[in-house]
């Protein structure tokens, strides 16, 4: 198979161009694939920790929750906050973090942004997602738009070829798809 380097990121050639990012892995992303019940909260302890700021991002309201629910708020505030431990390890292609593009140029957070284990033939993998709130360049409409990447040991690509792939390899990602900031 053939690669080349764009943008400091493995491009395979090919039909579905796969793109990937290397992120070495710490102790606290190993144990939580390894034991997922404390794993995880011993991972959003090292994501807070790593990366204080995130903390200070508000997270959102999840619709329909029933109020008195503490324990779906915790685990909802939890894989948001995994998630942007990763979304500051994910180097865009005009050389911002993508926890930079969801602060700053996305209308917000959404209540489905942030992390999950999932599994794959019993191997479990770590799954983001992320919904920028974008506006259509043409007309100013609200439009929504979703980052969906997987996280395979010190890989992280996307899942899809379409927005979450752009983002990564072409630095007019937003002209490209006809969307600006908020």
């Amino acid at each position: 198979m053939r690669v080349m380097v764009v943008m400091g990121l493995v491009v395979a050639a090919g039909a579905t161009a796969g793109v990937t990012i290397n992120v070495p892995m710490s102790p606290a992303e190993k144990y939580a694939l390894e034991s997922p019940a404390d794993g995880w909260e011993l991972l959003q302890k090292h994501a807070l920790k790593t990366y204080p700021d995130i903390k200070a991002v508000r997270v959102p309201k999840m619709p329909g929750l029933a109020p008195g629910d503490p324990e779906t708020v915790r685990l909802n505030r939890q894989d948001l906050q995994i998630g942007l431990f990763f979304a500051k390890q994910i180097k865009l292609a005009d050389g911002q973090t993508l926890f930079n593009f969801m602060t700053r140029c996305s209308g917000g957070m959404d209540a489905a942004n942030g992390a999950s284990i999932g599994f794959d033939k019993q191997k479990p993998y770590i799954h983001l997602q992320f919904f920028p709130k974008l506006r259509r360049a043409y007309s100013g409409e609200a439009t929504d738009i979703n980052l969906i990447f997987r996280r395979d040991g010190a890989t992280i690509r996307p899942e899809s070829e379409f927005f979450s792939t752009n983002i990564l390899t072409d630095q007019n990602y937003l002209q490209r798809h006809g969307v600006r900031c908020r």
